[in-house]
């Protein structure tokens, strides 16, 4: 059995500070996660990872501005009903401006986190690489958008 997913790893920032968001989910276990759902059939991964976070958390695709380059894949396997479950989830990057969001009944809660807070809460390993890897990719076009900013003689 395979199953396909997509979500986004969302983020504002606040005076210089990137906030991350992640829903609480409490079916199949209590655990904060970033939005993700199933792909529909004839959808891509970046259809589905914009309706599943629009669904999830209110947030429209004109709220959400996707970051270029990033995309992540993550794949494990499960049990399900006796059989083993081949699960990829497909992950993009996106900046909104937007702080409150409308969870679904999927969810019990929602919340804003700095990176070091949002680290601790993710309770998955998968999950908590994923953080790490689109922190490392924000600052590095962070430090690139600064650098050619920067024009010598000025």
């Amino acid at each position: 059995m395979r199953e396909f997913s997509s979500g986004i790893i969302v983020f504002r920032r606040v005076l210089g500070e990137r906030f991350y968001l992640l829903l609480h989910y409490h079916y199949k276990g209590d655990y904060w996660d970033f939005p993700r759902g199933n792909i529909k059939e004839g959808e891509s991964a970046k259809e589905a990872a914009i309706r599943e976070t629009r669904e999830e958390t209110g947030l429209t695709e004109n709220e959400l501005k996707l970051v270029e380059g990033f995309k992540e894949e993550v794949t494990w396997f499960y049990k399900f009903l006796g059989q083993t479950v081949y699960k990829k989830v497909t992950y993009f990057l996106a900046e909104t401006e937007t702080e409150n969001v409308k969870i679904s009944e999927e969810h019990v809660g929602a919340r804003w986190l700095s990176f070091e807070d949002a680290l601790r809460l993710l309770k998955y390993q998968n999950s908590k690489n994923l953080l790490v890897k689109a922190e490392t990719f924000l600052k590095n076009l962070d430090d690139q958008r600064s650098a050619s900013a920067v024009k010598p003689g000025v």
